[in-house]
């Protein structure tokens, strides 16, 4: 057949021309995996290292939901990325079965298992949150869910291994004519098979729950964080202007019509600069209390000093996990729109299919993401980082001063023996 193309097409490219044609293409591509690689192994056994050993959250959920989301992302980093950059090195001339299947295995592996652990971290900030005087997630039942999660992604996973293997296909090349090519992607024999769809649309699905699920999740999470920071600002205001109502316990209070707000109308009497002022002020639980001009006035000039230490460092790892989703969210959603136009890459020239490649796998950032997230949001772990970083450069010093002296002794000694 490839005689009969040749004869056709005039002068065939050969395989490993072609390769090399589009792996030159891919080397920025494949520095920036490396380089994804590298950051997660450093950042992720950061991050184990530092939570196992943290006595703060010792008995924190969140410790266990941290620990899993590194070890997973880890994994990731140290099996699937390197895997990834040597198929970009052979991705037309991909003939290796073996690494094929352990690639399709470990990439369904590390998304899944990425997708069940943050719809339970989320499922239990939205309890802790929205919830609280509810029974919570216990550290014991926090390790059982979160083993259970793993496991359920090795089952999910495992389909994979039987349907992956090498496709071959035929490209047309720099020179007019066609090349077959063999490429990482499914068996023949799947190839129109009803499983395999279902096992897509399986995966599929389970992004798009994980995508609804959060975005109610967070929804309600944001709006009782709203309503918290409300009220933590009238507490914060009426302490700062001594702007506390002098209520008598025989006052009554009167109902508001479809809702649970109560109402109160009393005399109050505000301290402000000329002792002077008195009104009728309406005290509601939800809203900034306004009772005359200068109040008003007043509360517009409340510091940003002054709000700091509002209700958002209570918050903080709920924002972790909701930066960690969204970038999880955003990449993988990308990822499923670019897998329905994978079979295009057989008509793409070399710098398009390496900007495809980039956007396809853009995903990997989630597995380095959640050291910088920590880094920035948890000052004691970005403090203990820097100690770590101090103290091996201070030894790789240390070890070089003394390699250096040992051997400029050494030849003193020679010179005067």
């Amino acid at each position: 057949m490839d005689s009969n193309l040749t004869s056709q097409h005039g002068k065939n490219e050969t395989l490993e021309e072609l390769n090399h044609r589009y792996a030159e293409a891919l080397i920025p591509v494949t520095i920036f995996l490396g380089f994804l690689a590298v950051t997660g192994v450093i950042g992720n056994i950061l991050v184990l290292f530092v939570f196992w050993r943290s006595k703060e959250y010792r008995k924190d959920t969140f410790r266990i939901f941290v620990i899993s989301h590194g070890v997973i992302d880890l994994v990731e980093c140290v099996s699937l990325i390197p895997v990834e950059i040597f198929k970009h090195q052979q991705y037309f001339a991909f003939e290796n079965t073996a690494a094929c299947k352990a690639k399709c295995f470990f990439n369904v592996f590390a998304s899944s298992a990425a997708s069940f652990m943050l719809i339970l971290i989320n499922i239990d900030r939205f309890r802790r949150i929205c919830q609280p005087f509810k029974n919570q997630v216990g550290y014991g039942l926090a390790i059982k869910l979160s083993s259970g999660m793993c496991f359920i992604s090795i089952l999910l996973a495992l389909p994979s291994v039987a349907l992956c293997g090498i496709q071959e296909n035929l490209m047309m090349n720099i020179q007019g004519g066609l090349t077959k090519v063999y490429i990482c992607s499914y068996e023949e024999i799947y190839k129109n098979n009803g499983w395999r769809e279902a096992y897509k649309i399986a995966l599929l699905t389970l992004t798009f729950i994980m995508l609804v699920l959060c975005t109610i999740v967070y929804i309600l999470i944001g709006r009782e964080v709203v309503m918290s920071f409300r009220r933590n600002c009238i507490t914060h205001f009426m302490r700062q202007n001594s702007a506390w109502p002098d209520v008598s316990p025989s006052e009554p209070f009167v109902q508001s019509d479809g809702c649970d707000k109560r109402e109160k109308v009393t005399e109050v009497s505000f301290k402000n600069e000329s002792k002077q002022s008195s009104d009728v002020m309406k005290l509601d639980c939800l809203s900034i209390p306004a009772a005359n001009v200068t109040l008003d006035s007043r509360i517009t000039h409340v510091s940003k000093r002054s709000l700091s230490n509002y209700p958002i460092s209570s918050y903080r790892k709920t924002l972790i996990w909701f930066i960690l989703t969204v970038i999880f969210v955003v990449t993988h959603i990308l990822y499923s729109v670019l897998a329905l136009k994978r079979d295009a890459i057989f008509t793409m020239r070399p710098n398009e299919f390496a900007v495809y490649s980039f956007f396809f796998r853009i995903y990997f950032v989630n597995s380095m993401a959640n050291p910088i997230v920590y880094a920035c949001l948890f000052k004691r772990f970005r403090n203990v980082c820097r100690a770590y970083f101090i103290t091996s450069v201070n030894y790789i010093f240390t070890s070089l001063y003394r390699k250096s002296n040992e051997t400029r002794t050494g030849s003193m000694n020679v010179v005067f023996h």
